[in-house]
Order: C-alpha cells, then structure tokens, then sequence
C-alpha cells in the first residue's frame, strides 16, 4: 500500500459511518493504492459492526483493528503499526473529508520530496454549530518551533498527514496525552507536531486539504469542557518540554499565563468575576501537575 488513514474511534459508531462513507467516495487516482484503518478504541456501541458491515458490503481496502489501551494516542500508534502505506493520513470519527482530500495529500507529497508532515483546513459540517476544533486559514505557510503557538497550533490531528519515515524518526504520538488519556490531557497531535519542528522536520499548513468537522450541535457547556480539556493539555505539554530545558516553550508557558492574568485581574477591577480566565489558569496548572507527576512515578 502507498497510501494509509488511520482513525481512532470510541463510541462514535454514527458519525464514523458518515466518515466511512465520505472516504470511500474520495476522487483517488486509479493508481494509488490506499487503505483505511479504524482502529476501535474500547467502544462498547456498534463500531465493529458498522465497520465490518462497511467493509463486506464491497470496500475491502477498510481494515477494523482493536485496540484495548484506553486513549487516542495507543489508538493512533496501533494503527500507524499496522499501517502499509508510506504514506499515513489521520482524521477524527467525528470527519466528512472532501472528496479531494486523499489526491491533495498525495500531490502535496509528490511535489515536495522534502516535506515530512502536512495539515491543512478544519471547518463546519454545520455552520450553524458553535466553531471550536477549526482551522479557515486560506494561506498557505510553514509550520516552525521558533513561532510555534500552542493556543492554537495550525494543524490539527483530525487533518493531518506524514511520511511513514518521518513518524519512525519523531516517534509515537505520547500516550500521556490525547483524549481518553488518564487525565484527559489533550494537545497529543500539537506535541507530535512540535517535535517535528524542533528536529527540523519540513512541515507545511496547506488549505487545499480540507475536512468537515461533524460536532453535531454543541452546547454552551460543551464549549466549557472543550477549553478546559485543551488549557489541562497545554498545561502537560508546556511541562512535559520544560523539563527537558526547553527555552522556546518555557516563553510561550510563561506568556499565556502572564496574558491570562493581566486579563483576569482587568475584569476584577471593574466588577467582573473573571470566570474565563480563572478556569484556564486553573486548568493550566491542573495539566502540569498531571504532568509532572507522571514524570517524577516514571
């Protein structure tokens, strides 16, 4: 195989079958050879089945794989091991991809011997859905550590694709982090992005690749969960690179919390509670503790 999109999946059996769907519908060159891997991450819904029916009712190159280790990143690491292409795709089981996404990868690739890592547009399937987890950038641009922005990282795991070589040498994506994780500590695809900057990898954003994010209708209190998820993960990966001394994250760690207070001090000096921002630093702290402990029992 020359070309593999793994999924990881956990009790999303309904919109994983509208992701199925819109892949097995992608515009693919006859001579690229492909495969989908949906790797089902203790699902205790009908995944294995809509997979399974998928794949006899005439999609053979749809491979259902199990993987009992709770949390994305085992999910995403089990499938990259099983992987046949030299190419690997990721998207999420809540995705529509373009019919064109899989040919705007592989050209991506083929124009450029030199890039290892490539991401492109997030946007709406309804959008009349609250637009959090979207990347509309139409400008094309490199992706580097020296400007690196952790709060909101221009690739994103649900649209993102490597080269098998590039993942051998920048390794798994961690564990420690990822939905599902021990401490929900999410930001797994910004870490394995960010370590392939920082080894000068060639990474690019290109909005020529384009999913739709699937949410269904998001509440208010969905959105809450979402950035306090997202601050406990920033939160893991500022320490987890701290710790290894290093400098470029220590400024962005020590920026956002510098705004982050200048902020919520603004709000309590004309009368407000400064619910937001209190949260976030909260949460922030919450994920380097989770970190940080995790380090010192390992």
């Amino acid at each position: 195989m020359e070309f593999s999109v793994v999924i990881p999946t956990y009790n999303r059996s309904e919109g994983l079958a509208m992701t199925l769907k819109s892949l097995a519908e992608s515009r693919v060159p006859a001579d690229l050879p492909w495969e989908v891997i949906v790797v089902d991450n203790n699902s205790t819904d009908p995944t294995q089945l809509v997979v399974e029916s998928f794949i006899y009712a005439g999609h053979p190159n749809f491979r259902y794989l199990f993987e009992p280790q709770q949390g994305k990143s085992f999910a995403l690491n089990a499938g990259i091991a099983q992987a046949k292409g030299k190419l690997i795709a990721t998207t999420d089981d809540d995705c529509i991809v373009d019919s064109q996404w899989l040919t705007s990868i592989w050209r991506e690739f083929d124009s450029d011997p030199d890039l290892a890592a490539v991401g492109g547009r997030v946007e709406l399937y309804n959008r009349l859905d609250t637009p959090m987890t979207v990347r509309l950038s139409k400008q094309r641009m490199g992706v580097f550590s020296i400007s690196f922005e952790a709060c909101s990282p221009p690739i994103i795991g649900c649209n993102m694709a490597f080269k098998r070589e590039a993942f051998n040498s920048i390794g798994d994506f961690d564990q420690k982090l990822g939905p599902g994780s021990k401490h929900a500590l999410v930001s797994e695809d910004m870490d394995w992005i960010y370590r392939a900057c920082k080894r000068a990898f060639k990474v690019v954003y290109s909005p020529d690749l384009v999913v739709y994010h699937n949410h269904g209708r998001r509440t208010d209190s969905d959105w809450e969960i979402t950035c306090r998820n997202y601050a406990r993960g920033r939160g893991g990966f500022y320490c987890k690179h701290i710790l290894t001394g290093d400098r470029e994250i220590l400024r962005l760690a020590y920026w956002e919390i510098n705004d982050l207070w200048k902020k919520m001090w603004r709000e309590v000096l004309v009368g407000n509670f400064a619910q937001k921002d209190l949260s976030a630093l909260w949460n922030l702290l919450l994920g380097t503790i989770y970190r940080l402990r995790e380090e010192i029992r390992r």
